[in-house]
């Protein structure tokens, strides 16, 4: 959703650096080269620490990102395979890793790909290896007692501890870990969880699954249906998504995490009224909630209730200062909108403090230092998003404009040959 915020104001932006055309779209990085590919006991040790980041809140674009920070070292197909092996492990293993079934159980709600739906299974099969279902339990005899604590289904009353020691294997340093990765992979364990954009699916409700899942072609149960309804947003099938949702809320009225994705299937489909409905209900549910907060600031937004749109998203930067599209959403209404322009530059600032390798981030803080007229300040912007992406032409044509205002009309020359040779690409 915040792609199309960004859409609807592109144009009035281009308009303040003058005379700029085509459009720029969120982009991402630019891979990197001649590395070495992930071992098995780098994946597992990576893997683990995905599972914990999961853990402590992460979503689906932090989850997304973590898969791309290492899409030049491992193919989503080797994860898929290494998570297989790694399940197998699992398995054999006569611990009963309860905490890690459930963390897997997380990952696949969270529906990415091929490894989500390895998780999934995998976590499955552990919860039924756990606590198998009452049919295959024995009948008390009129001598036995159940449990005083235990409940009628035959799940498990006491927590089992997470136990890796049987299947984890530490990475030893290596010398040939590049420091880029080192960086990268430090950022990922210390990072806040990122706040989900818009267009990105917003808070999941954490809880148990009961056993025997349903599989995802007959869902008859929350769980099931809810899943289905994770998947077919992130395939981008909103109505099938929807559909998922409502019967989520059929069967359980009070499920946050449904009325919260319920509102991005809506707003994904134009209707913001009905989005905006949803979000007041998954709000209703967790008041403190920042991503209903922000998503709703964006439906808000959406209808042109400007005003009311920056108090949804305060509250949310309220609730969760770690939101950097947040913080992106609300610098762009600040200077478009009302002309706020120092206000939105510090709104900018802050996303970038909290991601420093998102172009778009980089490139409307020059929008916003070229409308304060600190022209020089403006291309340094610029030049940092061309540093992160040579080939985004709209921050070329922006230096070359400026750079001609500021007299500079050799270095403006070859910052318009450069914006005109990417016309062919």
């Amino acid at each position: 959703m915040i792609g199309r915020i960004w859409q609807q104001l592109v144009r009035l932006f281009r308009a303040i650096v003058g005379g700029l055309k085509g459009s720029s779209q969120r982009s991402e990085l630019e891979p990197r080269r001649d590395i070495h590919p992930l071992s098995d006991s780098e994946l597992e040790h990576y893997f683990l620490q995905l599972l914990d980041g999961i853990h402590n809140g992460w979503q689906q674009v932090k989850v997304r990102r973590f898969f791309e920070a290492f899409s030049d070292r491992v193919t989503d197909e080797r994860w898929s395979t290494w998570l297989r092996q790694f399940g197998g492990r699992l398995l054999a293993s006569p611990a009963t890793n309860h905490e890690l079934a459930h963390r897997l159980q997380r990952l696949g709600e969270l529906g990415y790909g091929s490894v989500s739906t390895e998780a999934r299974q995998i976590a499955t099969q552990l919860l039924a290896k756990e606590a198998p279902s009452d049919i295959h339990r024995p009948t008390p005899t009129q001598n036995e007692e159940l449990p005083q604590n235990a409940e009628a289904t035959g799940t498990q009353t006491a927590s089992t501890e997470l136990n890796l020691s049987e299947i984890s294997n530490p990475v030893e340093s290596s010398d040939n870990a590049t420091p880029e990765l080192v960086a990268e992979s430090a950022q990922l364990e210390t990072t806040p969880a990122l706040a989900v954009s818009l267009d990105e699916l917003g808070t999941i409700q954490e809880q148990e699954t009961p056993l025997g899942i349903q599989p995802l072609d007959e869902p008859l149960d929350v769980n099931g249906w809810f899943t289905r309804g994770v998947e077919r947003l992130e395939a981008g099938d909103d109505r099938a998504a929807l559909n998922a949702f409502n019967r989520v809320i059929e069967l359980e009225p009070n499920h946050a995490g449904a009325w919260m994705n319920r509102g991005n299937a809506l707003f994904n489909l134009e209707q913001a009224e009905d989005a905006l409905s949803a979000y007041d209900r998954a709000i209703e549910l967790r008041p403190d909630d920042g991503f209903s907060w922000g998503a709703r600031g964006d439906a808000l937004y959406d209808l042109e209730r400007i005003d009311e749109a920056l108090i949804s998203w305060n509250k949310s930067l309220e609730l969760k200062p770690d939101n950097p599209e947040v913080w992106y959403n609300k610098g762009l209404a600040l200077g478009i909108n009302l002309g706020q322009w120092e206000e939105a530059l510090t709104s900018l600032e802050q996303a970038i403090a909290l991601n420093s390798n998102d172009v778009q981030f980089w490139f409307y803080r020059g929008i916003a230092l070229s409308s304060l007229n600190q022209l020089e300040e403006a291309l340094t912007s610029w030049d940092k998003v061309l540093e992160i992406k040579p080939d985004f032409r709209d921050a070329w044509i922006n230096k070359g404009v400026v750079l001609q205002k500021l007299g500079r009309y050799s270095e403006a020359i070859e910052a318009n040959n450069q914006a005109i040779g990417l016309l062919s690409h």
